[in-house]
C-alpha cells in the first residue's frame, strides 16, 4: 500500500518539482546579467542609438552570443573540477614565465576591471537618482556604497542573488515596455541585427558595445557563482541547468541593452537628437548613418561597466 501510494504520489511532486525548479535553476546567470548592465552599458547604447540608429544592433547580437558561450564554459568549469577559473589557470600553468602571465592578466581583469566596474556602476547610480531626488551626488554615492557594503557583508549568497534578480526584472520590464511605448521601425531593427555593418565612425562604438558585454572579471566570477548554486547536484543535471540558466538570463541581459539601444534610436536618432547635448541636427535621408557631433568617445564608457 505504501508502495503504491508513493507511486500514485511521485507524478505530482514531479510536477511541482519541476514548477519550482524552473526558477531554482536561475541565478548566477542573472548576477551576470546585472553585472554587465550598468551605466557604460546604458550608456553606450544609449549614444550608439542616437547616433547611428539601429545600424549596430549585430555588436549586440555578437556580443550576447560570445557572452553565452564564454559564462557557459566558465560555469561548466566551476561545476566539473571544483575550482574556481583563477584556481584552474594556477594548476594548469606550472612553468615560471606562463604563471607570471597568468598572475597579471588575473590582476588585469579582476583587480582593475572589477573596480572600474564598481566604481562606475556606483557613481552611475548615484547621479541618476541625484536626477530623480535633487540630491547632491557624493551624498548618493556614500549611501549607494553602503548599500552595496550591507550586502556583501550579510555573505548571503541567497540574498544578493535575489536582490540582483529582482533588479534584473525591473530593469526588463521598464526598458522593454519602453521600447514598445516608441514604435520603433522593426524592419530596420532585423537589418541591423542581421546584416552587420559598421558606420563611419562608429569603430569605437562598437568596440565599446562588445567590451560592456564580454568582462574578463564575469567569468571568474560565473565559474564560483556556479558551484555555489549547484555544488551538491549530480554533475549531469548541474552542468544542464548551468547552462539553460546561462543561456536565458544572458538573452534577457542582451534583450534589455538592444530595448536601450532601439528606443534612443526611435525617440532620439529618427528626430536628429544627440544623446550628449540633447540638441536637434539637421540629418537628411541620404546621410541616414552619418554619426552627430560628439563631445566624449563611447569608448570611456566601455570601462564604466
Amino acid at each position: 500500500m505504501a508502495r503504491s501510494r508513493l507511486n500514485d504520489e511521485s507524478p505530482q511532486t514531479e510536477q511541482a518539482s519541476a514548477r519550482k525548479g524552473i526558477w531554482e535553476r536561475m541565478g548566477p546567470g542573472l548576477i551576470i546579467s546585472a553585472s554587465f548592465i550598468g551605466p557604460g552599458t546604458i550608456t553606450t547604447a544609449t549614444v550608439t542609438g542616437s547616433s547611428y540608429g539601429y545600424a549596430l544592433a549585430w555588436a549586440i547580437v555578437f556580443s550576447i552570443v560570445a557572452t553565452i558561450i564564454l559564462q557557459e564554459m566558465s560555469a561548466r568549469l566551476g561545476i566539473a573540477t571544483g575550482q574556481g577559473l583563477g584556481e584552474a589557470l594556477r594548476s594548469t600553468f606550472q612553468h615560471p614565465i606562463p604563471r607570471v602571465a597568468m598572475v597579471v592578466l588575473i590582476v588585469a581583469a579582476i583587480g582593475i576591471g572589477g573596480a572600474s566596474y564598481a566604481g562606475g556602476d556606483t557613481t552611475g547610480t548615484a547621479l541618476g537618482l541625484s536626477g530623480l531626488t535633487g540630491l547632491p551626488p557624493k551624498l548618493l554615492v556614500v549611501v549607494v556604497g553602503l548599500i552595496i557594503f550591507g550586502l556583501l557583508i550579510t555573505g548571503s549568497y541567497k540574498v544578493i542573488e535575489r536582490v540582483l534578480v529582482v533588479m534584473v526584472a525591473v530593469l526588463a520590464s521598464v526598458f522593454f515596455l519602453t521600447m514598445i511605448v516608441v514604435q520603433p521601425d522593426i524592419g530596420a531593427i532585423l537589418r541591423g541585427a542581421f546584416v552587420p555593418s559598421i558606420p563611419s565612425g562608429a569603430l569605437l562604438t562598437t568596440i565599446a558595445l562588445i567590451g560592456t558585454t564580454v568582462v574578463p572579471y564575469n567569468l571568474f566570477l560565473h565559474a564560483n557563482l556556479a558551484q555555489e548554486k549547484w555544488g551538491g547536484l549530480p554533475k549531469d543535471r548541474a552542468i544542464r541547468d548551468a547552462k539553460q540558466d546561462t543561456i536565458v538570463s544572458i538573452a534577457i541581459g542582451g534583450i534589455i541593452t538592444l530595448a536601450i539601444m532601439i528606443t534612443a534610436a526611435a525617440a532620439m536618432w529618427t528626430k536628429g537628437v544627440t544623446a550628449e547635448s540633447g540638441r536637434t541636427w539637421p540629418r537628411s535621408s541620404s546621410r541616414s548613418w552619418e554619426p552627430r557631433p560628439r563631445t566624449s568617445s563611447p569608448w570611456a564608457c566601455s570601462r564604466l561597466g
